[in-house]
Parts: structure tokens; C-alpha cells; sequence
């Protein structure tokens, strides 16, 4: 019922017109026609990688939840200053954007899915560390969205693995997006509902991945 308001609202009825927003969907990018052996064998590693990855964050963030409590505008502040730290360290480090950090990663995501090559194997590991201690904190304060954070987090860790022998780039941000989106919500129809829509056009191919990954 929600989604279906929700979707109302920005499609419209009768003569009223809906609200005018950017379509949140990852660019065309290099997937085969049908995955292969190899690229079904990977999934299950990378899926487990990216799914244990997720529920340390969740970890972080419980342990950081009992100190909120206590000491709400203390915490709170400390934080912002934390996650300020990690984008600023980010930036420092990789030479690139701290919005990269910072941010939920919804802006991020087309940029990297389009032009994977354009990020270092080192970048990609600081994002994945500096932006899961970030992710951890904003959870622990109640400050940012819970999901699209792990979808970012679960592509970069496919691009960063994509250069497995007989593996993909397509399938591994797809296998990478799926788990940690499963692993954040623990939803998994919902979890392959998202990322099927997120994939756009190539996801017919990526299913089998999308499905053993979310698994």
C-alpha cells in the first residue's frame, strides 16, 4: 500500500501530475548474456564476504547504540565528528570525494557501476572501510537511510573482486549488491524486488546470481 501511494505520487492522476524526480537506476553495464560456471561459483564466496561485511557494521552499531542512550547529545555530536572524520580521511587517502563517504551512496552508485576501471583496488578498499565505520555510526545515531549504504557498499566490494579469474564485472556488482542488501534488510524477496530494479535491463541474465547471492 505504501509503494503504491508512494508511486501515486510521483506518476500522477488524471489531469494532476505527479512529482518530477531523477530516475534512481544504475547505468548499462558489461554483463554476459547468461552467467557461466564460474561466474555461480564466485557468487556463493562473494555473496558470504559481502554478507558478513554488512552484519559487522550492524555489529559496530549496536555496540555504539547502548553509549546514544545514556548520553544522546554527547554521542551524537561525537558521531557527526566521526563520520566527518572517516570522509575526510577518505579524501585524504584515496584522493577522492568525501561526498563518497559522507553521502548515501545513492549518487555514487551510477558512477561507479559506469566506470568501475576509473577506481583503484586501493580506493575501493578505504571506501569500503571509512564508509562501513561511517555507515555503523549514522545507524547507531539514527541519522541517514539503512539500505542504500549497504547497496553501494556491496557494489564496491563486486568491482573490487570483479578481476577473480572467470569472473565479471556484471555479475559480481550484482552478486555484491544482492547479499548486502539482504544482509541490511533480511528481506529477501524485497531484496531481490530492489536490486532486479536497480540492475534495470541486464538483470534477466543476472537473476540466477541475484537469486544465489540473496540466498
Amino acid at each position: 500500500l505504501s509503494t503504491a501511494i508512494g508511486a501515486l505520487v510521483f506518476t500522477g492522476l488524471g489531469r494532476w501530475t505527479g512529482l518530477s524526480i531523477g530516475a534512481l537506476a544504475v547505468p548499462r553495464y558489461d554483463a554476459p548474456a547468461r552467467p557461466d560456471l564460474a561466474d555461480l561459483l564466485w557468487t556463493v564466496p562473494v555473496a558470504l564476504v559481502a554478507a558478513v561485511g554488512i552484519r559487522l557494521v550492524l555489529g559496530l552499531a549496536h555496540r555504539v547504540l547502548p553509549l546514544l542512550r545514556e548520553r544522546v547529545l554527547e554521542v551524537t555530536t561525537l558521531v557527526g565528528l566521526g563520520v566527518g572524520a572517516c570522509a575526510a580521511l577518505y579524501a585524504l587517502l584515496a584522493d577522492r570525494s568525501p561526498d563518497e563517504v559522507a553521502m548515501s551512496g545513492q549518487m555514487t552508485l551510477p558512477v561507479l557501476v559506469a566506470d568501475p576501471q576509473a577506481w583503484a583496488a586501493s580506493a575501493l578498499v578505504l571506501v569500503l572501510l571509512f564508509k562501513g565505520v561511517a555507515y555503523a555510526l549514522s545507524l547507531a545515531a539514527f541519522r541517514g537511510g539503512a539500505i542504500f549504504p549497504a547497496v553501494f557498499l556491496g557494489a564496491a566490494l563486486g568491482v573490487l573482486v570483479a578481476d577473480l579469474p572467470g569472473f565479471g564485472s556484471g555479475p559480481a556488482i550484482a552478486a555484491g549488491m544482492a547479499a548486502a542488501t539482504a544482509a541490511v534488510m533480511r528481506l529477501p524477496i524485497a531484496s531481490i524486488l530492489i536490486v532486479t530494479l536497480l540492475l534495470g535491463a541486464p538483470v534477466a541474465a543476472m537473476l540466477p546470481v541475484v537469486l544465489l547471492a540473496t540466498v
